[in-house]
């Protein structure tokens, strides 16, 4: 009997299993303008991203909204969020835990428990519980952008 309830319920086991990978999304585009062509900011990519984004990557739980996004851009750090976000302390940001939707590309400081801290961040808070992080490295500026849906790894 306990065999044939295994036998029963493996398939259907196994076609939930299948769905949790279907839903995670993984983009990535070289610029803005490759982004506008696929009705995006909006969606799931704040409609604040400038112009001037480059190499733009994200990931994103298509039934939770949780979400990671970096990109790369030329401007005033303060002035391309808009009304969209406000300047924050460290005390105001929820940080994403280690591992939070596996990708490789995310900072070991921009995770609770980071390694390095937050001070070469300026931080924000933004719309719908999102959180926004911008620093300079090797002459670029770069943001991160994610979501406080923590709910799923």
């Amino acid at each position: 009997m306990f065999m044939y309830m295994l036998f029963a319920l493996l398939p259907i086991l196994l076609s939930l299993s299948a769905c949790e990978g279907s839903e995670t999304a993984d983009d990535f585009y070289a610029s803005y303008e490759q982004l506008k062509t696929t009705n995006e900011p909006g969606n799931w990519i704040p409609r604040f991203i400038p112009r001037s984004a480059t190499d733009i990557r994200g990931r994103h739980k298509v039934d939770t909204g949780a979400q990671l996004l970096t990109f790369y851009f030329v401007g005033d750090s303060n002035a391309f969020p808009g009304e969209s976000c406000k300047p924050a302390t460290a005390g105001e940001i929820q940080l994403p835990k280690p591992g939070f939707l596996d990708v490789t590309w995310w900072p070991p400081d921009l995770v609770q428990g980071g390694t390095h801290g937050l001070e070469r961040y300026k931080l924000f808070l933004c719309e719908r519980q999102t959180f926004l992080a911008v620093t300079e490295k090797a002459g670029r500026r770069q943001a991160f952008y994610w979501s406080s849906s923590f709910i799923v790894k």
